[in-house]
């Protein structure tokens, strides 16, 4: 269950990283 819980944190700071990378990368086009 550690395994798991582990890989779900990872996950979700991997889609929250990529969201403020898309995020900068349409501000800076903007």
């Amino acid at each position: 269950r550690l395994a798991i819980d582990l890989g779900q944190e990872r996950a979700e700071k991997g889609n929250w990283l990529i969201k403020t990378t898309v995020f900068i990368a349409l501000f800076l086009i903007n």
